[in-house]
C-alpha cells in the first residue's frame, strides 16, 4: 500500500514486491525510469520485463539475472538529494547492464564472486560514465563509492579486471604475511640452532579460509586452494 512517510513504498501485491509503473508522474522513480527509457531504451525494457522486489541486504540495489532487488532505504536516500532522479537512473542502467551482458550466467564458474563482482562493476560504471561522455550531459550521474576508475578499467573485459584484482589481492597478503618482526624470526633460529638435522620451519600458510573482506569466504575451497606463501629453504 502507500504511505505518506515512506515515498518508496509504492502499492505492491505483498510486502516484497515492487509495482514500479505505481508512483506518481512527479516521483524521482518515475522520472528516472523516462530518462532510462528516452537515453537507454534497452535497459529499460529489460528491467520493466523483470520482477522488482525490496531487499535490506544491499545498499542500493542489486540482480540476480532474473530479478532485482532494491533497498527501501538506500532508494529514499537518493530519492531525497538534488540529483536524485539521476542517481536512481544511473542505479537502474547499472542493473541492467549486469544483466544484459549475462554476468551472472557467464561468470558462474569464477570462484571468488565478491571480486567478480568488482570486477563487473568497473566495466558496467566506466561504460555508463561514456555514455554520459556521448551525451555531453551527465544523465546518469555516478553515485558515491563505486567501483569506477577508468585509468584502471579502461577496455579490459571483466575476466581480465578480475585477473588484475585477484593478483593485487595475493601479492597484498603475501607482503603482509611476509612484514613479520625480524626479531621473532632470528629468536626462533637461535632456539634451533643446536639441532644437527636441518633448520626449523614455520608452519606452510595458505589463503583458503580468508574472512570474509578478503577474496574467499569463510571455509574457503580447501586446504591449499590458492597455493602456500613461499618455502622454508635450508640455511
Amino acid at each position: 500500500m502507500i504511505t505518506k512517510t515512506n515515498p518508496m513504498n509504492a502499492t505492491t501485491t505483498s510486502p516484497q514486491i515492487i509495482n514500479p509503473t505505481s508512483y506518481p508522474r512527479t516521483h524521482p522513480m518515475t522520472v528516472a525510469l523516462r530518462r532510462v527509457a528516452y537515453y537507454w531504451p534497452d535497459a529499460h525494457a529489460k528491467i520493466l520485463s523483470m520482477p522488482w522486489e525490496w531487499s535490506d541486504k544491499h545498499p542500493y540495489g542489486a540482480t540476480d539475472g532474473d530479478r532485482l532487488f532494491f533497498n527501501r532505504t538506500g532508494l529514499n536516500r537518493l530519492a531525497a538529494r538534488d540529483a536524485g532522479p539521476g542517481l536512481i537512473a544511473f542505479l537502474l542502467v547499472h542493473e541492467a547492464l549486469h544483466v544484459l551482458l549475462r554476468h551472472r550466467q557467464r561468470f558462474a564458474h569464477l570462484r571468488w564472486k565478491r571480486t567478480l563482482n568488482e570486477a563487473a562493476d568497473y566495466v558496467v560504471n566506466a561504460m555508463i560514465v561514456r555514455r554520459n561522455r556521448e551525451l555531453k550531459r551527465e544523465i546518469f550521474p555516478p553515485i558515491d563509492g563505486i567501483y569506477l576508475d577508468e585509468s584502471f578499467s579502461g577496455h579490459k573485459s571483466v575476466e581480465q579486471i578480475y585477473r588484475e584484482l585477484i593478483l593485487a589481492k595475493l601479492a597484498e597478503r603475501q607482503k603482509a604475511s611476509q612484514s613479520k618482526p625480524v626479531r621473532l624470526l632470528l629468536r626462533s633460529r637461535r632456539r634451533n640452532r643446536h639441532v644437527r638435522s636441518g633448520h626449523a620451519c614455520p608452519a606452510s600458510r595458505n589463503l583458503s579460509g580468508v574472512s570474509s573482506g578478503g577474496i574467499a569466504s569463510s571455509g574457503g575451497h580447501g586446504a591449499g586452494a590458492l597455493g602456500a606463501f613461499g618455502a622454508c629453504q635450508p640455511p
